[in-house]
């Protein structure tokens, strides 16, 4: 199945519904008839998610299952160069249909942790990302979407000049060795790769890593 996005409507809290479920920066916050809620006091949530039969498969659209929060915790600093805050992770847990149990939705990232982190976009099996008022995605954090906002191309910052939205669309290609832009990536788990920008002030985020403004030993240069 193709995961298209979590959807904004039928999320619940203690069994009671959830209005206005949005991502804000990067954070879920929904309203309650007496007040808000965010961050960690989302704990708890639970939220249907869209999926879709993969391609050469029948057809057709269905909702998953209900997927829980069962924690959730604020961004390690060290993931955050810009030092703009906000950002949250969530673990995230999903009931298996065929036996009602539920599992992780994240594998285990380098720190161990199965956590993702809600963006306010959806993707398509093709890579492209789609602007949604309905649904968002929750990026695990072994994949490129958490990846690239790890990085600290956060589509939510201004003051670069240029769109952050796109610069992080153009790293999850660039992440995956997606060159063709056709959702088809061109790399291998485990490949070490070097990310540099030439973002202007306060820019570079990421910054070629070597001595002397050249890349690092070892590394040479494939696309930009």
């Amino acid at each position: 199945m193709h995961l298209i996005g979590f959807n904004v409507s039928g999320a619940t809290l203690s069994d009671r519904p959830l209005q206005r479920v949005r991502v804000q920066r990067g954070e879920v916050v929904a309203d309650r008839p007496s007040d808000s809620v965010r961050g960690t006091g989302l704990v708890g949530a639970h939220f249907f998610a869209q999926v879709r039969q993969r391609r050469g498969q029948p057809a057709g659209d269905r909702d998953r299952p209900s997927s829980g929060l069962t924690n959730i915790q604020s961004e390690d600093s060290r993931y955050d160069p810009t030092g703009t805050g906000h950002t949250f992770l969530y673990t995230l847990e999903q009931r298996v249909s065929d036996d009602g149990s539920w599992r992780p939705a994240c594998a285990a990232d380098p720190d161990g942790r199965q956590v993702a982190i809600p963006i306010a976009a959806i993707w398509n099996e093709h890579g492209d990302r789609v602007e949604s008022s309905s649904q968002f995605t929750f990026g695990c954090t072994t994949g490129v979407i958490a990846k690239c906002y790890r990085w600290g191309y956060r589509p939510w910052l201004t003051g670069y000049d240029d769109s952050m939205v796109a610069m992080h669309q153009t790293c999850t290609r660039l992440a995956r060795a997606d060159y063709c832009g056709i959702g088809v990536p061109g790399t291998r788990d485990g490949t070490k790769i070097n990310v540099w920008d030439r973002l202007p002030s306060p820019g570079p985020i990421q910054r070629h890593g070597g001595l002397l403004g050249l890349p690092p030993l070892g590394m040479l240069f494939e696309a930009g």
